[in-house]
């Protein structure tokens, strides 16, 4: 997962490299995303974000841990402590600066 997203963000120059990921509770399947062909799909900024302030979209970008972040990115505090749903604003103040992201059209992170 790592390996290829480190590829895709110096191959593409993106910022942000976003990959599938796959839901399991209670070792059932709660959401299923199909694995493609690793189809790389480049956003600039502006369409991203727009596409991230579609919270109740089925697409959520919000999610940290399905993503990889130029270092540049991370600031300090980047996630409150005490509030609930960090990702949303960690997130939004780790790609407010960015230039592009892209997003690997396969699954690598699974979610227990």
């Amino acid at each position: 997962m790592i390996k290829t997203m480190v590829e895709v963000t110096l191959r593409k120059s993106v910022d942000v490299v976003a990959c599938n990921h796959l839901s399991i509770r209670n070792d059932d399947v709660v959401a299923q995303i199909d694995n493609k062909d690793n189809k790389v799909t480049i956003t600039q900024v502006d369409d991203y974000l727009k596409q991230y302030f579609r919270v109740p979209d089925e697409k959520i970008l919000y999610y940290a841990w399905e993503k990889l972040y130029k270092s540049t990115l991370i600031i300090y505090d980047m996630y409150p402590v005490g509030l609930t749903h960090e990702d949303i604003l960690g997130i939004y103040r780790a790609i407010k600066n960015i230039r592009r992201a892209a997003e690997i059209d396969f699954v690598y992170y699974y979610y227990y």
